[in-house]
């Protein structure tokens, strides 16, 4: 035990001035073949994928038979969000009638074309998408009995095909900062909590997100999803992500800036974050739009990807042909806000945000990293919260610190990417880290001379834990 503790005591002063990164994760599949220095050999899902980024956008059951959208869709993005299919009002349209035509044709397109998928979404907090049914309920527990069926049945039916879920979407009003009307609310104040535990006991292996529109430009609706997230994460809730629809207004310029701190927020309450929902209208009358607009999805790409933790950009659909703003939003149409044209022509749009996913793509692949994927459960997670407040470090960098040696300890033997469970049951939040081979060279006294199995991995770890709390004088 003494032995342990003094190289523990190396190590982990090693690792508060190593630098530790959240890695991204790559979306189902191998690094291809495309030449980066190449440029055109490559489609955007290829240097998303050397980037180890998620490039998502939409897909309605009925565009699966469109060719153009589909070739487009498989071709230049390795993950998908089902646009309504998996929308109570169109999975559970009535009472016990359920209808998973659209979703199961929209996962199968997913798996026959090695894409990921987000599921979304469980509940939608706004009563203008929730069915008329759902709304008369008139006794609080028979709507938690009918919300709690819902999430159960959509988790059960796509276990181990979707992995991440949209628990609750928009649950503050759409321009203010207070809770939304919807039904939902009436559950009580801690109804999105108590959302994500049921789904965390329904599937403990899936990441579990809030997502929420106008937080990039709605006065304050920043600070009210943070207090948001900083009460369930405070509460010990199983939430993994928020998501950050930034559907933009047109002519609103991106305030690059601005918009990494609103990622890093969150970030530093050790959750992952992602832009979910991307579009940008332009006026239909402007000459210069294009290149406004090309301006624009650089800037927010390049914000996500400068942030350690954000791990995917989706798009609210792929040609202008088909998006929903010319037909649901007051923007003058057509609002074209997408990277594809009407004939799925990319746009300067498109080569804006390919050519930030490929500058990440050439940074990661001349920097190489090896990676290991822990899974932490929740008593784990909280502690490193609580080491966090002590240290007066971040909690993603407490975060960073202990998974990365307890990675490293337990796929010491391996080579590339090597999944190890902390515990194998009960696990509840999913963390991939990085690092270089320096920091390798750091560790190499340590792995060689303790080899760990899960379980004393899992003890070295409460260990680990116990060792910074006391370094923070506790």
């Amino acid at each position: 035990m003494h032995k342990i503790i003094s190289v523990a005591a190396i190590v982990c002063a090693a690792l508060l001035t190593s630098t530790v990164s959240v890695n991204r994760a790559t979306a189902n599949g191998a690094v291809p073949s495309c030449d980066l220095t190449q440029p055109t050999s490559c489609s955007l899902r290829d240097v998303a994928t050397n980037a180890g980024v998620r490039i998502g956008a939409t897909l309605e059951a009925a565009e699966i038979n469109d060719a153009s959208y589909s070739a487009t869709l498989s071709e230049h993005f390795n993950a998908l969000t089902p646009e309504n299919a998996m929308k109570m009002y169109t999975t559970e349209p009535a009472p016990d009638q359920w209808n998973f035509g659209p979703a199961d044709a929209v996962v199968n397109f997913a798996e026959a074309h090695n894409m990921e998928v987000r599921g979304h979404t469980l509940a939608w907090a706004q009563d203008t998408y929730t069915p008329a049914w759902v709304k008369t309920i008139p006794d609080a527990n028979q709507l938690r009995s009918v919300l709690y069926d819902h999430i159960a049945t959509m988790m059960q039916r796509y276990s181990d095909r979707v992995h991440r879920w949209d628990v609750v979407n928009e649950p503050l009003q759409t321009l203010g900062t207070t809770e939304s009307t919807s039904v939902f609310w009436t559950l009580g104040s801690d109804w999105i909590a108590d959302a994500f535990n049921f789904a965390h006991s329904v599937d403990p292996n899936a990441e579990l997100w809030l997502n929420e529109f106008g937080s990039d430009w709605v006065p304050g609706k920043h600070e009210a999803l943070l207090e948001i997230a900083r009460q369930l994460v405070a509460a010990g809730v199983p939430i993994h992500g928020i998501g950050i629809q930034t559907h933009r207004v047109p002519g609103l310029d991106i305030d690059e800036i601005q918009l990494r701190s609103q990622l890093q927020d969150f970030v530093d309450l050790g959750l992952e974050v992602a832009i979910t929902e991307l579009d940008i209208p332009v006026s239909p009358t402007d000459p210069t739009a294009f290149t406004y607009q090309a301006n624009e999805y650089a800037a927010i790409v390049r914000s996500c990807l400068a942030i350690v933790g954000c791990n995917e950009v989706t798009t609210w659909g792929v040609t202008d042909a088909s998006t929903w703003l010319d037909t649901s939003s007051p923007w003058p149409t057509p609002t074209r806000p997408l990277l594809f044209d009407n004939t799925f022509q990319p746009k300067p749009a498109f080569h804006a945000v390919f050519d930030e996913v490929l500058l990440s793509a050439r940074a990661r692949i001349a920097h190489p990293r090896r990676t290991v994927a822990v899974h932490w459960n929740a008593a784990e997670s909280m502690r490193l919260r609580t080491i966090a407040a002590h240290l007066g470090i971040t909690p993603s960098k407490a975060q960073g610190v202990a998974t990365f040696l307890v990675a490293y300890l337990t796929g010491i033997a391996g080579v590339g990417t090597t999944p190890v469970s902390l515990p194998p049951a009960g696990s509840s939040a999913h963390y991939t880290n990085t690092w270089t081979e320096s920091d390798v060279f750091v560790l190499d006294s340590v792995g060689h001379t303790f080899s760990l199995n899960d379980s004393d991995a899992t003890r070295f770890s409460v260990y680990l834990l116990d060792y910074l709390l006391a370094l923070g004088g506790n």
